[in-house]
């Protein structure tokens, strides 16, 4: 059996890089395989010309890096989202809404309903269904104090 040498790369070769590249974009989170997918793509196009192996996997580097380069210049301008900014933050996203006490702060403890879940609060000691403000968050406890509006925000 011959194994296959690296003395001819077709099109195609390049082409199904760029297509397994970008089942590995989609696989893995991120965005960073799609750029060398994209150099893999137009090194396929380029490879239609006669040119050697060692110059397209050159040419196929130089793409890769430009194309990673210019992909990050892209993203990095891209409008982000107060939803996405908020993601990694946790509980301390939460910070500053208006809830209302599902049961009773009594001795510094309490519950509130924030969405769809209940979030035990601390804070003075106020009865269920008064309105407080969330001023800060510690792991999984919000710390609120009594709120002047009437309505919780959602």
């Amino acid at each position: 059996m011959d194994w296959p040498s690296f003395s001819h790369l077709a099109p195609w070769h390049w082409w199904l890089l760029g297509a397994a590249l970008l089942i590995i974009e989609v696989l893995t989170p991120g965005i960073f395989f799609v750029w060398l997918a994209l150099a893999a793509l137009v090194m396929g196009l380029l490879a239609l010309l006669p040119l050697g192996v060692p110059l397209q996997v050159l040419l196929y580097a130089v793409f890769s890096v430009a194309s990673v380069l210019l992909g990050r210049r892209f993203v990095a301008r891209l409008p982000r989202s107060a939803e996405a900014d908020a993601l990694g933050r946790g509980a301390a996203r939460l910070v500053g809404r208006r809830v209302v006490l599902s049961e009773a702060v009594r001795d510094g403890r309490g519950r509130a309903r924030v969405g769809d879940g209940y979030w035990v609060v601390r804070g003075p000691d106020a009865p269920a269904g008064s309105t407080v403000r969330i001023v800060a968050a510690d792991g999984t406890a919000l710390t609120v104090e009594p709120s002047e509006a009437g309505g919780a925000e959602r």
